[in-house]
């Protein structure tokens, strides 16, 4: 059985026959936000051999007698997952002999099951952190969108990203968050029809209040489970907030989702250049005008002049016409000359489409499934996901952080 799924939240399997343990586990999983619990009521021994262990964060064994069916049906279950799903083992007592074999199968932690004192889902999602923390490459997969210009679309293409990456990560449990940093005048929220919960006004003065409960409170779900984080617009206010602020928030979002897409706004930030800096990939949003064509090409030579050959824009052309007649004759070779290597490919336009998803607050493939616009993402967005990836600092933002560090010197 399982409990009600939470947003962004990380899956821990729980695998006992035991009525009290698995009462004890469900007791504290509702007082933990982000947690998402699967109890399996069997011993290790009645498990079958084909259980998908690759989608939890965290498996729990409760190892009832420690003998040698045990202990091999245990050591057959730790041989089958990946590197990155921690262990916890609750046991009866400690017996020396039995810790040395726990500990050479590489068990993240173990708890003796009389003492009420320790929280067990805690115990495992500090071996998550563990783990994630000494795993090569267990990063979280951050997309920037970045308009050329007002009115291309980049909310759209932004939450469309955001909900085709939760869809084909739930599977293998990844978490995805959109992030909308448009703090005045977002509007993620309202494509989504749902309550924008960040308040960027109450961290503004103490960034470090900011953290993983907090975090928690502010994000907002859509309904198809994808989380948001995004502001109520405020279309009189111009304040600009503290670098320190968006640091630490979007430091915090990679740190607990596996995939996050950052909506960015049109005009530049002090704290621009670390979110680009921060990013897996960075998408300049265009369209099919050639004032908005001139302008991106002015956007990504600023880009690379204050970012260098490391950071690599890729121009996206919405609203993309085939028809070259309808086009002012453009086609997708004169993208080609004017960008270069740092074209991807363009977005079919489809208006009615688009607008009925936005007017109806939905995705536009829950409205037509591998519609033109689906299909032409997928192929623009997502071809380079078999290319392999540059090797990312820990902390996705700390390179943000020595950005700032560095002006401030």
């Amino acid at each position: 059985m399982a409990n009600n799924p939470r947003i962004g939240a990380k899956k821990i399997c729980v695998i006992s026959p035991d009525t009290a343990v698995n009462e004890r586990m469900l007791s504290e999983v509702e007082n933990t936000p982000n947690v998402e619990v699967n109890i399996v009521e069997k011993s290790i021994v009645e498990l079958a051999g084909d259980t998908n262990w690759s989608s939890y964060n965290s498996v729990i064994v409760d190892l009832q007698r420690c003998e040698l069916d045990e202990l091999e049906a245990f050591q057959t279950m730790v041989s089958s997952l990946d590197a990155a799903t921690s262990v916890l083992v609750l046991i009866e007592n400690f017996d020396p002999g039995t810790m040395r074999v726990l500990l050479q199968m590489k068990v993240s932690d173990f708890v003796l099951k009389s003492d009420q004192s320790i929280n067990i889902i805690q115990s495992a999602l500090s071996a998550i952190i563990s783990s994630a923390s000494t795993t090569p490459g267990v990063e979280a997969e951050i997309l920037t969108f970045m308009p050329a210009a007002g009115g291309v679309g980049t909310t759209t293409l932004a939450l469309q990203t955001g909900f085709l990456l939760h869809q084909e990560a739930k599977s293998s449990g990844k978490t995805t968050c959109v992030v909308d940093l448009n703090l005045q005048h977002g509007q993620c929220a309202e494509y989504l029809d749902i309550e924008p919960r960040f308040d960027a006004y109450a961290i503004d003065n103490a960034p470090e209040r900011l953290d993983r409960q907090l975090l928690e409170v502010m994000l907002s779900t859509h309904n198809s489970g994808l989380s948001l984080v995004a502001a109520p617009s405020n279309p009189t206010d111009m304040q600009s907030f503290k670098p320190e602020v968006v640091v630490q928030l979007l430091d915090l979002v990679a740190s607990n989702f596996d995939n996050v897409i950052i909506d960015m706004p049109r005009f530049w930030f002090p704290w621009t250049d670390a979110v680009i800096q921060g990013s897996s990939r960075l998408y300049v949003v265009s369209d099919m005008t050639l004032p908005c064509i001139r302008q991106t090409q002015r956007l990504v030579s600023a880009i690379l002049e204050r970012q260098g050959v490391e950071q690599n824009p890729q121009v996206v052309i919405n609203r993309f016409e085939h028809n070259s007649n309808f086009s002012g004759g453009l086609k997708s070779s004169d993208f080609e000359k004017a960008f270069g290597d740092h074209y991807c490919g363009g977005i079919s336009n489809n208006y009615r489409l688009v607008r009925e998803a936005v007017e109806r607050a939905m995705f536009i493939d829950e409205v037509k499934p591998d519609s033109n616009v689906i299909n032409d993402m997928r192929a623009v967005l997502f071809k380079q996901d078999n290319v392999d990836k540059e090797e990312k600092p820990t902390s996705m933002f700390s390179m943000g952080r020595n950005f700032f560090k560095k002006k401030s010197a």
